[in-house]
């Protein structure tokens, strides 16, 4: 991808990137600074669509009935986002972990977006960050072609940098449990070394550490980790609301008529299905 027209189109310096001050000395001009960080951005594997996304860009909105109505778990993460952010010198320090999720694939959850946050701040810090997508990482981790020489390179990749951003995390099942040993080797090494590692995820967090086992919960404790929960609520949330309360409804007449076999398990179980 090549930048280089925003220095060379630049009238501030007039298309060489830096600013010759009166005393002689060079400074760099905005168009060379932001060419160095669009550059870091396709290195660090961030999407294009996030580049010039704003604060003001993010949709703190459900659609339910054709209506616009205001979400407060997106609310609420947004200001959990940016509050990571305000103390970021001590969340960086501390190792702070971020898992944030939204049980409902195909939702509008805005879960990645909010993480860009972060790594673009990062970046604007000089700080080394990495976008994975956790389908590319647990490809790359079971892949038998993908020999120890490669894995050893790309797992110092993934631990050494100063931020890692796992996209699209899902819990699946592996044969022989290639990938998951590998994952774990990643997200555990960086626990110990105090980085921080951003999940987005389509699993809750219990789910994750159930399949990735006991050190999956050492390196996701709520000690070092940030649990962020994004409920969507469009047409489809709305419908099984209505379905919920009628199913309270009807427990609560079998229970009267003496069917104390019926518990809230059961609801719950109906209601996830």
């Amino acid at each position: 991808m090549n930048f280089e027209n925003i220095i060379s189109e630049c009238k501030k310096c007039n298309g060489i990137g830096v600013i010759i001050k009166k005393d002689g000395s060079l400074l760099d001009c905005d168009c060379s600074k932001r060419v160095d960080y669009l550059k870091r951005s396709v290195n660090a594997g961030i999407p294009k669509i996030y580049w010039k996304l704003k604060k003001d860009d993010y949709d703190f909105f459900d659609t339910i009935g054709g209506k616009k109505v205001v979400n407060t778990s997106k609310q609420r993460a947004f200001k959990e986002i940016m509050e990571y952010i305000q103390d970021f010198k001590k969340n960086i320090s501390s190792g702070k972990n971020i898992y944030i999720w939204c049980s409902q694939p195909g939702r509008k959850a805005g879960t990645t977006l909010l993480l860009t946050y972060i790594l673009r701040y990062a970046l604007k810090k000089n700080m080394t960050v990495l976008f994975s997508p956790f389908s590319f990482l647990r490809g790359a981790a079971n892949d038998k072609s993908y020999n120890d020489a490669t894995w050893t390179e790309h797992r110092k990749q993934l631990i050494d940098t100063d931020i890692l951003c796992l996209d699209g995390v899902s819990v699946f099942k592996t044969e022989g449990f290639a990938a998951k040993e590998r994952i774990i080797e990643v997200t555990d090494a960086r626990s110990y070394l105090q980085k921080p590692t951003l999940y987005a995820s389509y699993a809750h967090p219990n789910k994750y550490i159930e399949m990735f086992g006991p050190i999956a919960s050492s390196s996701l404790s709520e000690h070092n980790t940030k649990f962020i929960e994004i409920i969507v609520k469009d047409d489809n949330y709305a419908e099984k609301r209505v379905s919920m309360n009628v199913l309270v409804g009807l427990l609560k007449k079998l229970r009267s008529q003496g069917n104390i076999d019926v518990s809230m398990s059961d609801l719950e179980n109906i209601f996830r299905s």
